[in-house]
């Protein structure tokens, strides 16, 4: 998945002080040509076009998260001097004309959306996870990033804008609504697969709080992406809300942070469980 020599907006390596395991230990990048951001376009248009023929709805591209096109938006990753680099409205142009290739490229009607990250966008990266939260403000409005989306929404009139990011409980997803179009979920809908359907019901009122501190995310990543694995051969996911869960898990963390082969680490945490 990790190319020998990667493209980047500059030669700016990911280094995180040694931190995030096996995560990081990345190729030094260099910057991309012009050649090569127009293959990039290229590219992601042509997935687009491939995709609306194919019958999907839409596409949404990756920007955050220390991905190609998060490079570019940030002023930490984006040192060029060209037409790609310095102000905010050149660093915005890779994206933009990914867009405007994407949309050359399917129907009026097809969806295309992006994801940013604010810590990103306003000078961060993602050498520092932020995925937890760091002021009471944010922990009292249970989102995430709904600071930022009350600066972004006032300037926007036909861009629809999600939040997501630490929603748990249905209150805390309505009163986003107050803000924003619509929230997505995606960690609590690893462990419960059926918690949109049971919210909706009015069944629940909130995501099972798991046995995993909430500001480990390493190990919430690992728990996320082995619940995947396992729905995807087939086998029930154990519960990460139990203790014996969340000890097979840390068990298993250092052979997966290590890049291991996810099925083996998969069945190791299952059978461990069981």
């Amino acid at each position: 998945m990790v190319k020998p020599a990667p493209i980047s907006a500059s030669d700016v390596e990911v280094s995180n002080n040694g931190q995030g395991d096996g995560f990081y230990r990345y190729k030094p990048p260099h910057p991309a040509t012009h050649e090569e951001i127009r293959a990039v376009i290229n590219e992601f248009a042509h997935g687009a076009g491939y995709l609306a023929n194919a019958g999907w709805y839409g596409v949404q591209l990756h920007g955050a998260h220390g991905f190609l096109l998060a490079q570019f938006l940030g002023p930490k990753t984006n040192k060029r001097m060209d037409g790609y680099g310095g102000s905010l409205e050149n660093r915005m142009r890779f994206i933009l004309e990914i867009g405007r290739e994407v949309r050359r490229r399917t129907p009026l009607d097809f969806i295309l959306g992006i994801n940013i990250n604010s810590t990103e966008l306003s000078g961060g990266t993602y050498e520092k996870i932020l995925m937890t939260h760091q002021r009471e403000s944010t922990k009292a409005r249970e989102a995430y990033f709904l600071e930022s989306a009350d600066q972004i929404m006032p300037g926007l009139t036909k861009t629809k804008v999600y939040a997501t990011g630490g929603l748990r409980t249905v209150g805390g997803m309505v009163r986003a609504l107050d803000t924003v179009d619509s929230v997505g979920i995606a960690r609590p809908l690893c462990e419960e697969w059926f918690l949109c359907k049971q919210m909706l019901e009015g069944k629940v009122d909130g995501a099972i709080v798991t046995g995993i501190d909430p500001g480990d995310f390493w190990l919430s990543l690992m728990a996320g992406n082995r619940q995947i694995r396992l729905v995807g051969m087939g086998l029930e996911p154990p519960p990460s809300w139990k203790r014996g869960a969340v000890d097979a898990l840390k068990a298993a963390y250092p052979e997966w942070s290590a890049g291991k082969e996810y099925t083996r680490v998969a069945f190791i945490v299952t059978q461990s469980f069981v």
